[in-house]
């Protein structure tokens, strides 16, 4: 459990444990990365973020995603920015995206225009830490997957990169054509179960299926023996026993919140 760490899209953030020096670094971090999120297309604000240690918690109460990541996995804020950047700018992505809202159901629940949202969050940790292999519990529509399979890509560029998807539903995964030439795998079943069979070294766990807490301990008890070296938990949801499950095996974490600006919904915080 030396990894790079946890993080919860809108729950929860952890890497190995920070250093108390490391306090002033995020701060001064967060401050400068404000403005990308500005220009992110729709992306929601994360306007608060809280930052806990062994050594007790610090609010910030102007906070971004990318500072978090850079925080904790010890990547220099700008390359962070940089990825992001990098998504936002991304045409092919863009096009992929527009083409399979044409194509799928998705045209009658989705809005037309492309909002990245907590996928950039997504993007950032699955390029920051060059992860190989993602196993996402929790497919969905697939837009999570859409923007780790994009970072797969471009980490590596020659191919090798993997996303493993999985959800309780076989409708699921709109935003994917097939097994995009390989570089997915996708499963219907029990992510428990999935995660327990794998014989893949899992470098980014992506955790977004129901929020209960027995099959949360499972899950992530089930992903441990599989995680990477430099692996990063990426959690939709901020529980117990996930910040006790870091405590545990010597992960630090990041817990914050997402406050959408301008919305009627409240943001998520669980």
């Amino acid at each position: 459990a030396n990894g790079a760490g946890t993080v919860a899209t809108h729950a929860l953030l952890a890497s190995v444990p920070g250093k108390a020096g490391a306090r002033d670094e995020a701060l001064s971090m967060l401050t400068d990365a404000l403005a990308l999120m500005e220009r992110s297309h729709g992306t929601r604000d994360l306007l608060t973020l809280s930052y806990r240690t062994r050594l007790g918690e610090l609010l910030i109460e102007a906070g971004n995603p990318d500072a978090a990541i850079a925080q904790l996995t010890g990547t220099p804020a700008p390359q962070v920015r940089g990825y992001a950047q990098e998504l936002l700018e991304d045409d092919a992505f863009r096009a992929h995206h527009d083409a399979r809202l044409r194509a799928t159901r998705l045209r009658h629940i989705r809005d037309p225009k492309l909002r990245v949202g907590r996928c950039l969050m997504t993007y950032m940790l699955v390029r920051t830490t060059g992860a190989r292999v993602v196993f996402e519990a929790g497919t969905d529509n697939g837009m999570g997957s859409l923007a780790a399979l994009r970072a797969l890509r471009r980490n590596h560029p020659g191919g090798g990169g993997l996303l493993i998807t999985i959800d309780i539903r076989s409708d699921r995964g709109d935003f994917l054509v097939g097994d995009e030439d390989g570089w997915v795998r996708r499963l219907t079943g029990d992510s428990v179960q999935a995660l327990r069979q794998t014989s893949e070294s899992i470098d980014v766990l992506l955790h977004d299926t129901v929020n209960d807490p027995a099959h949360t301990r499972a899950q992530l008890q089930a992903a441990l023996p599989h995680l990477s070296p430099r692996a990063a938990i990426q959690s939709a949801w901020f529980s117990h026993e996930l910040a006790s499950f870091c405590e545990a095996n010597g992960f630090g974490y990041l817990e914050y919140a997402e406050r959408p600006r301008g919305h009627w919904y409240g943001g998520g915080r669980c």
